[in-house]
């Protein structure tokens, strides 16, 4: 996988937005894209990416700016999660290992320090994430877009 989610945000920005889903709807065919810049709802200032490895630099994003787009390692383990602050044995910690992309919405300081991470499964769509290990290559890759004012 290696740290896309920037990609698409640049693509946003260098194509000038993103159309909602209601202007544009999904449909199950080969095509070519029509996408059409005045309909665009959704716009990107600019990119940034977080230094690699840096989860302080993480830390401040979701504090002051935006949720983070991030990347980890998704191992057997984590297939049965359902509760309490995450941490895998069986993970990497690297870029190249990466597999999964999911959002850092915030985090907290109680006990072990841990990301509250959106996600499709967990706890109601979201899961604690052990925070300052680079846990499963968590902080590996990991940017935010600036929206358009």
């Amino acid at each position: 996988m290696a740290c896309l989610s920037n990609h698409a945000f640049e693509y946003i920005k260098y194509n000038k937005g993103l159309v909602t889903e209601d202007n544009y709807p999904y449909i199950l065919k080969e095509g070519t894209c029509k996408f059409k810049t005045d309909l665009a709802a959704a716009f990107v200032k600019d990119v940034v990416n977080i230094t690699r490895y840096e989860e302080m630099g993480m830390l401040d994003a979701v504090a002051r700016h935006n949720p983070v787009s991030l990347a980890y390692e998704v191992t057997s383990d984590f297939m049965h999660y359902h509760s309490g602050v995450y941490r895998s044995m069986e993970c990497h910690n690297t870029t190249d290992t990466v597999n999964h992309a999911v959002l850092a919405v915030g985090y907290d300081e109680k006990g072990t320090p841990y990301w509250i991470v959106k996600n499709s499964w967990g706890m109601k769509g979201y899961f604690l994430f052990e925070r300052g290990k680079n846990i499963c290559g968590q902080a590996a890759c990991s940017s935010y877009p600036c929206p358009m004012p």
